[in-house]
């Protein structure tokens, strides 16, 4: 999630430091905030897992949708695809356009 910094360190919402190599930065901010935790390849190998094995079992369309960052008429509509708790919550900022995320996210197209 969102990170806030405080001289040189980086802080989470329950004010435990995060280590400088895990955090990346949108220099244009997003959602308001400049840094984010980024995720571990843990996580997105889990996640990547997790995706395929919900379009076999679903055949939820696996395309990247670069409108999944932001409110998306087309997750808000119903359409099949990929999206993000944010895709259909201004408030919400738990998922973030991590760049290590999304080149996953394209590798399953």
């Amino acid at each position: 999630g969102p990170l806030i910094k405080k001289g040189e360190k980086y802080f989470n919402y329950v004010n435990k430091e995060v280590p400088a190599d895990q955090v990346v930065e949108y220099k244009d901010k997003f959602k308001g905030h400049q840094y984010y935790h980024k995720y571990t390849e843990a996580q997105i190998q889990n996640l990547k897992e997790l995706l395929i094995f919900l379009f076999t079992t679903y055949k939820i369309p696996l395309h990247y949708n670069e409108d999944m960052w932001t409110v998306s008429k087309n997750a808000t509509s119903g359409k099949a695809g990929l999206y993000t708790h944010v895709s259909y919550r201004p408030d919400k900022s738990d998922a973030h356009p991590d760049p290590s995320l999304i080149k996953m996210l394209k590798s399953l197209n």
